[in-house]
């Protein structure tokens, strides 16, 4: 399993980083996906990185590309779990949990890489929460049917009917105390 220690510091050395849509530069430009990129990278890992994704990627494609790196669904949040977000519908955004209550994350509202509370606005949002367990050496082949994780307490399924309206308003960001 990757060292939860060296993926929060190497995503907190992000802190700043511009966002910019399929961006993989520390210091330049990532958007979600690539302050994981780079954490997971800090450990060692070989990640099997793609950058072919929309501005909303598909929900389905992420939860794959997790589960091939070895990610698996969990029922609480401890540092170094992977969270995915529900927008549109579909899990579209990942951050990387740096704490039981807390994130960090490229968010493109924020325009940048910031390190926030996971505050009600998130938790209504947040679909999964991923924990990686195999071999970092080994990643597998993506499969075309990822699991579905069980709901944490007030969240949502990743496959439940989403009612809501497309998120329009985005949270005020919540610094850390």
């Amino acid at each position: 399993m990757p060292n939860p220690a060296i993926m929060i510091a190497a995503a907190r050395a992000c802190a700043g980083t511009p966002f910019h849509h399929q961006g993989r530069a520390p210091g330049v430009g990532l958007d979600c996906i690539g302050v994981i990129v780079v954490a997971l990278r800090a450990t060692g890992m070989d990640v099997r990185d793609r950058t072919d994704y929309g501005r909303r990627p598909d929900g389905k494609s992420l939860v794959a590309a997790l589960e091939a790196h070895g990610a698996k669904p969990v029922a609480t949040i401890e540092a170094g779990d992977i969270l995915l977000f529900r927008y549109d519908c579909q899990p579209q955004h990942v951050a990387l949990a740096t704490g039981s209550d807390t994130m960090i994350h490229a968010f493109a509202p924020a325009g940048k890489v910031v390190e926030t509370l996971i505050g009600d606005y998130w938790r209504r949002r947040l679909v999964g929460v991923y924990r990686l367990s195999r071999n970092p050496e080994q990643p597998q082949p993506v499969a075309n049917q990822p699991q579905s994780p069980q709901p944490l307490d007030g969240q949502r399924s990743l496959h439940e009917t989403c009612s809501e309206p497309p998120a329009v308003a985005h949270p005020p960001l919540q610094p850390l105390p």
